[in-house]
């Protein structure tokens, strides 16, 4: 029985390094796409900078540019727009 559960704690550790891994491939495959010369400096990337760079010291109260706010802003309006047309498209019926 003891067996059992350690088999269990060793299989959920593993699921969760497998997990650990595909995020931060994620996060490094999003900072690799930051650091190409065309987009570098547009003010998305660095809004996405200073998310991928913050450290648990910082409090998050660091506030965003105008231009950074409404880089992001457009962004989830397009995000909203690709929901609905994706939810729309898993609606239609054959």
């Amino acid at each position: 029985m003891r067996l059992l559960g350690l088999h269990q704690s060793a299989m959920a550790a593993y699921e969760e390094q497998k997990e650990r891994d595909f995020y931060f491939s994620k996060l490094r495959d999003t900072e690799i796409l930051c650091q190409t010369p065309k987009i570098e400096d547009s003010p998305i990337v660095a809004a996405i900078k200073r998310i991928l760079y913050a450290t648990d010291e910082d409090d998050g109260a660091e506030t965003l540019s105008p231009i950074e706010e409404k880089a992001i802003l457009e962004t989830q309006n397009r995000k909203k727009i690709l929901n609905i047309d994706v939810d729309a498209a898993g609606s239609t019926t054959y």
